[in-house]
């Protein structure tokens, strides 16, 4: 079920993947946003495709070439068409609770909220007791231990290096901050 993941990356995938960046968005050190992204013809996408592809297949690696061509950018194009091919193999596959709404196509929080709303009113209303729990789990994937992301991979039935691979792309990667003065210095993200 997952090599629709690691399938060919096509010049279409990469245009559909530069459609969900905001525009006006700054550009890491090099300059090159989002914006510029999406002007480009066919034929100077060419070596973005490629860039990619050798990603995919593990003969490149975003991380070792950010400084040089602003791989933040690239790096986030590259992740955006890997989640989305991960998300449609969960969701065709019935491996994601009809529950899940963040992150998914076609769903947003109105409904939940808008649900839980209607719960509370009811149980207002009605004068029954109503518990609830409420976490905030933003950052729940940003605290998970490498390994264990990759066992859940796994036990999904992911093929052994794919999860390694996915856990690389989210180590260190390096960020700043702009200010109205400049840029911070680099700074190395991990866990």
């Amino acid at each position: 079920i997952w090599d629709v993941v690691w399938a060919q990356i096509d010049l279409q995938n990469v245009k559909d993947a530069l459609k969900k960046f905001k525009t006006g968005k700054a550009g890491a050190p090099s300059g090159v946003t989002y914006d510029f992204l999406k002007v480009l013809d066919d034929t100077n996408l060419g070596p973005i495709l490629a860039l990619k592809q050798q990603c995919l297949q593990g003969l490149a690696d975003l991380n070792m070439t950010k400084p040089i061509a602003l791989m933040e950018s690239l790096g986030k194009l590259f992740e955006w068409i890997l989640f989305t091919r991960i998300v449609n193999v969960l969701a065709e596959n019935g491996m994601i609770d009809l529950s899940q709404h963040g992150g998914m196509n076609g769903r947003s929080t109105a409904n939940p909220i808008r649900i839980l709303a209607e719960s509370m009113e009811d149980a207002r209303e009605s004068g029954q007791e109503l518990h609830l729990f409420s976490a905030d789990v933003s950052k729940a994937f940003d605290t998970l231990e490498y390994w264990s992301e990759a066992m859940s991979w796994r036990a999904l039935g992911m093929p052994q290096e794919r999860p390694t691979m996915l856990m690389n792309m989210d180590k260190e990667g390096e960020s700043e901050v702009i200010l109205g003065q400049g840029r911070t210095t680099s700074s190395v993200q991990g866990k």
